[in-house]
């Protein structure tokens, strides 16, 4: 397979739906491993003792960065919403649909 050097690799789209399941029953994957690479350079998430799992230090880190966008009470919970995913994927490089 030929792949031009100047080619741009795939843009990840990550399924919110989907990711909300996995953060709350805990499913390894690689998209919460993309996602704790978006959080380790927002909030300075440490993910080396779980790489793409989403357990307490990663859920704590996204309340975090769901704080920083002005997300308060419930609303911070530390599982990915469609909006604060999808900030977090337009400002790290990841696409995010429903």
């Amino acid at each position: 397979v030929y792949v031009p050097s100047d080619a741009k690799p795939a843009t990840p789209v990550l399924d919110a739906s989907a990711v909300a399941r996995m953060f709350r029953t805990r499913t390894k994957s690689n998209a919460v491993l993309i996602i704790q690479k978006a959080l380790a350079v927002e909030v300075g998430l440490d993910f080396s003792s779980g790489p793409g799992i989403p357990g307490p230090r990663t859920r704590k880190a996204y309340a975090a960065w769901q704080r920083r966008l002005g997300f308060r009470g419930d609303d911070a919970n530390g599982i990915p919403g469609y909006t604060s995913l999808l900030r977090l994927g337009t400002k790290r490089g990841f696409g995010v649909v429903r």
